[in-house]
This record gives C-alpha cells, structure tokens and sequence, in this order.
C-alpha cells in the first residue's frame, strides 16, 4: 500500500539519474488521456512514466532481418529489466507503481511519449526523437504519483513537433515501405488521434519477415538527428 501520493523535486531528479544510469535514453511524464487506452482496456492510475531505449543503428539499418529482429528484441528485454529497477526504487519509497508490458500493453505509447515532449510521431506513426530518430523502443511505467513534472503542469508545450512538417515534404517511408502500408499523409482516426498506416497490410508483411522495420530505418532522423 503506498504511503504517499506526493514526489519532491529531488526524489525526480533521483529518480531520473537512475533511469539514465540503468539504460533509459530519455524520460518523461504524462497524464494518461482516455484516447491512448485500448479498447476495453482499463489503466491501474492516470498518470505515468514514459521512457525510451536506444536501437544500434547498425543492425537497424539491414532491415528487414535477423539481426535488425534481435536488436529490436533485446530493446525489449532491456526496458523490461528498466522497469522493473525503476518500479522497485519508486515503491522502495512509499509509492505505488505498476510497470508496463514492454511488448504489447494497455495504452499507446507512441502517444504518451509524444505528449510526455520526448519526440513526435512521424508519417510511419512512431516516435522521432531528437538525437536517436525512430531508433527506439518505448515503455510506460503507471504509478499514483500525481505531482509528475508534466509538461502542462510546466507550462510548456513539446518543441518537437515541426517535425512533421519535415515529414510532409519528405515521405520516404512512405516511399521505401515494401507494401505501400503508410498512408501518404495521416488520416484522422475519429477520436482526436491520427492514423498513419493500413494495420492488415503491414501485420502480414511484419509477421513473416523479421518484424520488418523498413520504415524505422530509412527515417532520415534515425540516420543524422534533428541537428544536422
């Protein structure tokens, strides 16, 4: 049972430095809206911890293979062993806390990282953040603290959406996808949220060659970063 609902700034800067120093590439902090919960899905608290991990260019860049699927597996491995380090430290000092599914889940995290200000969500629907492009794997952490340092309770808005402007003019994922599953421009979903690809067709390709990760690659931002 937790003991407090209330983090001082120190205890987020504590939390903040370890999530760094287990493997966390960039953290973040929203309150979950009704629209990034799956249907018939229920979340244990509204607010939340996002987080990401880095991809190996490297292997990401052979796409589709065996090698860019490890990779993209032991992003997943690792955020689950993130979790659960962050989960225990966060309950070890009074709160509660209930770790996301690294793979799968019961809300979209590409949304909550987008709001969370750690990147914005290209053509291809993923995460594109500043140094690492799409090269990311993303995790959610729930927990009853309810004074998380969000960018609304700063005042703030997340600087990194122009990037889809930069999107609008390029379209190489949309180009380069091997079954044309990206729309050429997101079309709206119908409650506030946008929807970038044809789910079926991207699925049956995805099953059956490596988890794919076409589009990942080939993302201008997953080769140079915002900078250049």
């Amino acid at each position: 049972e937790p003991t407090q609902s209330e983090a001082s700034p120190e205890f987020i800067a504590e939390l903040e430095a370890l999530a760094h120093a287990v493997g966390a590439k960039n953290i973040g902090y929203v309150n979950v809206p009704r629209n990034a919960i799956f249907q018939g899905k229920g979340i244990p608290s509204g607010h939340a911890i996002v987080f990401t991990v880095e991809m190996d260019k490297e292997p990401i860049n052979t796409a589709p293979s065996f090698d860019c699927q490890i990779e993209v597996m032991d992003g997943y491995k690792r955020m689950s062993i993130i979790s659960a380090k962050i989960s225990r430290f966060i309950r070890k000092h009074g709160f509660a806390v209930y770790p996301g599914m690294a793979l799968g889940g019961l809300t979209d995290y590409v949304h909550l990282a987008e709001l969370a200000g750690l990147g914005a969500i290209g053509y291809h629907g993923l995460l594109i953040s500043p140094g690492e492009g799409a090269r990311l794997r993303i995790n959610t952490i729930y927990t009853n603290i309810t004074n998380l340092p969000t960018l609304a309770s700063q005042g703030k808005e997340n600087e990194h959406l122009w990037v889809r402007d930069f999107c609008s003019l390029c379209r190489k994922c949309v180009r380069k996808c091997p079954v044309n599953a990206i729309y050429d421009q997101p079309r709206p979903r119908g409650d506030g949220g946008m929807q970038c690809i044809d789910h079926a067709t991207c699925r049956d390709y995805f099953t059956s060659n490596y988890g794919c990760a076409v589009c990942l690659a080939v993302c201008p931002f997953s080769q140079a970063g915002y900078d250049k």
